[in-house]
């Protein structure tokens, strides 16, 4: 994959990201103070989960532009975040400093417990408290992809 063909699927995936905050701040509103429906409940869980599925879509595509094989095994997901936090000998870019890696840790973790758990159990103050840091979270998360994709040839 050469730097056009990277920077042409990173706008689709924000495209996206884009269209999924926007339902996350529109629920976030819809339901304001007042207890969520089970809808809108399981709504957020799975667009949280979306949320940071596009974030790991972008990671998966730079390693492949960088002709970096993806990680193997049951912990796949943490390790490939982590290839992304600190310099390895894998060579691919460092995106995250230690805020945004918390913080886009919290939302891997969430998507676990979405995934494996049924809409029903879970808890409206963690999803508003995800809804509630999605925005800040993105714009750093974008702006940090934007940053490594304007520097490749």
């Amino acid at each position: 994959m050469n730097a056009a063909e990277l920077r042409a699927e990173a706008d689709i995936e924000f495209e996206h990201l884009d269209r999924v905050v926007e339902e996350l701040v529109s629920l976030r509103r819809d339901v304001g103070e007042r207890e969520p429906t089970l809808r809108e409940l399981v709504a957020g869980g799975a667009f949280l989960t979306q949320f940071y599925n596009g974030v790991e879509n972008l990671l998966k595509r730079i390693s492949k532009h960088e002709r970096v094989p993806l990680p193997e095994g049951p912990d796949w997901h943490v390790e490939l975040f982590r290839r992304f936090c600190t310099p390895s000998s894998h060579g691919l870019p460092v995106l995250f400093d230690e805020p945004l890696r918390t913080e886009l840790g919290r939302f891997r973790g969430f998507r676990h417990v979405a995934r494996t758990s049924y809409g029903t159990e879970l808890d409206w103050a963690k999803v508003s408290a995800g809804i509630d840091r999605v925005v800040p979270t993105y714009a750093r998360f974008r702006e940090a992809v934007e940053r490594y994709l304007d520097f490749l040839p």
